[in-house]
Formats: C-alpha cells, sequence, structure tokens
C-alpha cells in the first residue's frame, strides 16, 4: 500500500496594517523634568481591524535603561480586571494613548543622569508594540 501525503500551502492573507509608535514630546531632558510619552495606534489599512483584549488594560509604557534593563512601567503600580473585551479600530483612524514619566523607577527612586529608551504598546493578545525610542537625560 502506498500512502502519498501533498502538503500544498494556500497563500495566507496580509497581516493588517496596524501602525504602532511612540512619541516622546522631545529627544534630551533635564534630570527630573517629566518625560510626557503619547502612543499613536493608526490603521494604515482599507479596512476595519477587529482583535481581542485579554484583560481591562489597554495600553502600556515602560522605560529601559542603556543596557534594556526595564526600571520602569506604566502598569506597574495598576490592577486590570481579567476579560476578553473586543478591539476594532477603522480604517485611516488612530488611537492615542499618553502618560508622564516623573524620571524614577520601580521604587519611586530618581534615575541617574543618561541614555533612556521608552516603548509604549497595545494589550492586544498578542501585543502590539511601538520601536524603542532613545532618550537622553542630562
Amino acid at each position: 500500500m502506498l500512502i502519498v501525503f501533498c502538503l500544498g500551502f494556500a497563500p495566507q492573507p496580509a497581516e493588517p496594517q496596524l501602525k504602532v509608535d511612540l512619541f516622546a514630546d522631545k529627544a534630551i531632558y533635564q534630570l527630573k523634568e517629566p518625560v510626557k510619552m503619547t502612543l499613536i495606534i493608526t490603521n494604515e489599512s482599507q479596512k476595519s481591524i477587529s482583535a481581542v483584549y485579554s484583560s481591562s488594560q489597554s495600553f502600556d509604557f515602560a522605560v529601559f535603561d542603556q543596557d534594556r534593563k526595564e526600571i520602569w512601567r506604566w502598569s506597574n503600580d495598576k490592577v486590570f480586571a481579567m476579560m476578553l473585551r473586543p478591539f476594532k479600530l477603522p480604517p485611516g483612524k488612530d488611537l492615542r494613548f499618553s502618560t508622564t514619566w516623573k524620571q524614577t523607577d520601580y521604587y519611586g527612586n530618581p534615575v541617574p543622569k543618561g541614555k533612556y529608551f521608552v516603548q509604549g504598546w497595545l494589550a492586544l493578545s498578542p501585543r502590539k508594540a511601538s520601536p524603542q525610542k532613545q532618550l537622553i537625560v542630562k
């Protein structure tokens, strides 16, 4: 008996064009100067994009030191309900989330001068993260 398997791969549809980017109000800060950040999620496709959040959290921000070790996260002191909820973004539309980092670490200690990296993400499942952006504290 001869058994033949034929594996055919149908082309996969392209992933929806959901752009996630992070902007700070500037690139160089004085020590202890608040850092204002905005996460912008844009639907660059011609169709609505639907997904699922896995909790009541919609977004997050994090700060990393020059060694790329996370030192602060916006959600660190927050509690979110575990729940599935829909996400839908019409074509050409965007969502914006903002926060301010007070140049402190997880424990509220002031950070030293140096190079830092910031990142934000949409808390979908799986999450959609922005590229890391560099900041200088002097």
